[in-house]
């Protein structure tokens, strides 16, 4: 199997883009994803996965926990921005605070419960402990290597917000 062609196949699936960020000792660090799901609702579980040479994924085996922003579709530059390994990515926090991204659809705090290797990207699972949301919008989106906006076409059940 090519690694070219299978990228260029899931390439047509649209995802959701994410930033997950923690702290460790006062230091902020963050990385963009699209690997997210939910995976349990009882309790309320997570899947995230990260490059297993992520700085990130180092911080948040450390700390244990990490917060899911929720990026809203006029945020793609703040996705291409913790997209890369180039210097510090977000400013120092204070302690004991996850550091999160102004003007996000939402946030979710979660604790690590596990961790297994799949390929190149460490699958984090873990459990929710809080969320917030924080605005009205619609989401980015990822699609065949560029970020997009969402244009619902159909209905389905009538969203809450």
């Amino acid at each position: 199997m090519n690694p070219d062609d299978f990228r260029h196949a899931i390439g047509h699936f649209p995802t959701g883009v994410a930033v997950i960020t923690t702290t460790v000792n006062g230091e902020a660090h963050g990385a963009t994803v699209s690997a997210l799901s939910s995976l349990s609702l009882e309790p309320p579980m997570l899947i995230v996965c990260l490059k297993d040479t992520s700085r990130t994924l180092t911080a948040v085996k450390q700390s244990g926990r990490f917060l899911v922003n929720l990026l809203a579709e006029d945020q793609a530059d703040i996705a291409a921005h913790f997209a890369t390994r180039d210097g510090a990515k977000l400013a120092p926090t204070e302690p004991g605070k996850l550091p999160g991204i102004p003007g996000v659809l939402g946030a979710i705090a979660c604790e690590v419960d596990s961790m297994v290797r799949g390929g190149s990207h460490i699958i984090l699972m873990a459990t929710v402990t809080a969320v917030e949301m924080a605005s009205a919008g619609r989401p980015l989106t990822y699609y065949r290597g560029r970020f997009g906006g969402f244009l619902p076409a159909l209905t389905l059940v009538k969203p809450s917000d």
